[in-house]
């Protein structure tokens, strides 16, 4: 078996540039696939972390049937058992009240969905009082002060330091009015949410809603080494009066997404490999026929079957394997790059969003093991397989038929 890897190894180097070109071929193909990989997965990571980690959380409580019909009297029943489950568990949790009303400036208005937030609970466990475009984020003992998205902002032509009025329909069927100083202007999180979320203490919240403290969702929020479903169950086994539920089945669309992105870089990558694989099989026949009298004198000596089939098979695995670890070098550079510096598509896209969802318009990388193992065993195998048809023609040569080949 040495013998005939070692006969492999030397008929790599018989046609040196051709050899150099299909090895190219498969280093660029490993390239190009892993750092379609890694951009990829960098795409889905930022966009599905951004979003949970400034504001959705990856795990939310509601009552049930809240999700449905966003009825203000759909509170949360016995929230601080959750609260105290999560504390108990090192959950960040941040418990949040939600009511709808009508906010105006001058001679501009807009419906508004008010979110009453624990400044201190926000800052605790989610990114969103550091997600600020301008101004800053409520304190935790400011009252009168909220927050608002860009897209609101501009619907109300309002700025930090503006006066907006509010006016809603209270719990106890009185209209409840305020004033408020706008804090801050929060960056794009998602279409809906910049476009009517008006982020107020949950003391102003009571007050302005009379809501004798409802809450209406616990948002949780966990490290990237703790499991959502693990944590779903902890919460669920303490917790059977309200509906507990994971970003995934929140947002089941954009999980679709994620699971459909699988798939394509799949299909991606079998496409390119077999290009690499084609330009393998190109190469081998090549050298088969320009071999085949020195085929038929190794057949006429007693060179069995099985060696010469594995002889061109060990070819195709040595160019598949040298390209593969050549690709994967290079693709190591490309990753680092792009994980650091990425692709900046702020000049052609400003604020980019998918499924309403914001996205960074600068597209980094995010760098797994996952790629720099499938793609190259990918390749190998797709060039194992490209060996396998010249491997067949060679093996099943009449000796004295090659000997007389010109």
């Amino acid at each position: 078996m040495i013998e005939v890897c070692k006969y492999a190894w030397l008929n790599t180097y018989r046609h040196k540039q051709r050899t150099a070109i299909t090895v190219g071929t498969v280093a660029m193909t490993t390239v190009i696939l892993i750092a379609l990989f890694v951009l990829f997965n960098g795409f889905m990571v930022r966009t599905i972390n951004g979003f949970t980690d400034t504001f959705s959380g990856k795990i939310q409580a509601h009552a049930f049937e809240y999700r449905d019909e966003q009825s203000f009297y759909k509170a949360l029943k016995n929230p601080d058992n959750l609260l105290k489950v999560a504390k108990e568990n090192n959950i960040q949790a941040a418990p949040r009240s939600y009511g709808f009303g009508l906010a105006a400036k001058d001679s501009k208005s807009s419906g508004v969905m008010f979110v009453g937030v624990s400044p201190e609970n926000e800052r605790a466990g989610f990114e969103l009082p550091d997600h600020i475009y301008k101004g800053s984020f409520i304190g935790q003992g400011s009252r009168g002060e909220t927050v608002i998205g860009k897209k609101l902002s501009m619907t109300l032509n309002a700025d930090v330091g503006d006066e907006i009025v509010v006016v809603v329909q209270a719990a106890d069927g009185s209209m409840g009015e305020e004033l408020f100083i706008i804090k801050g202007i929060f960056n794009l999180v998602g279409d809906e949410f910049d476009r009517s979320a008006l982020i107020i203490h949950e003391e102003d919240f009571k007050e302005l809603f009379v809501s004798g403290g409802r809450i209406h969702q616990i948002a949780f929020n966990i490290d990237d080494k703790r499991s959502v479903e693990s944590i779903v169950d902890i919460l669920r086994h303490y917790d059977t009066e309200n509906e507990i539920k994971s970003w995934k089945e929140l947002f089941s669309g954009l999980y679709s997404i994620v699971m459909m992105t699988e798939s394509f870089m799949f299909i991606i990558t079998m496409v390119f490999g077999i290009g690499g694989g084609i330009g393998v099989l190109n190469t081998l026949l090549m050298a088969c026929f320009e071999r085949i009298k020195e085929y038929g004198i190794l057949k006429s000596i007693g060179t069995d079957y099985f060696r010469l089939f594995i002889g061109t098979i060990m070819e195709g695995f040595i160019m598949g394997m040298i390209g593969s670890v050549i690709g994967v070098v290079a693709s190591l550079v490309v990753a680092v790059y792009l994980r650091d510096v990425g692709i900046d598509m702020s000049g052609w896209i400003k604020d980019l969003s998918v499924m309403g969802i914001a996205v960074d318009p600068v597209w980094r990388a995010v760098i797994t093991l996952k790629p720099f193992i499938y793609v190259p065993a990918i390749m190998i195998t797709i060039c194992v397989a490209a060996s396998i048809y010249p491997a067949l023609m060679v093996s099943r040569l009449n000796p004295a038929e090659a000997m007389r080949h010109e």
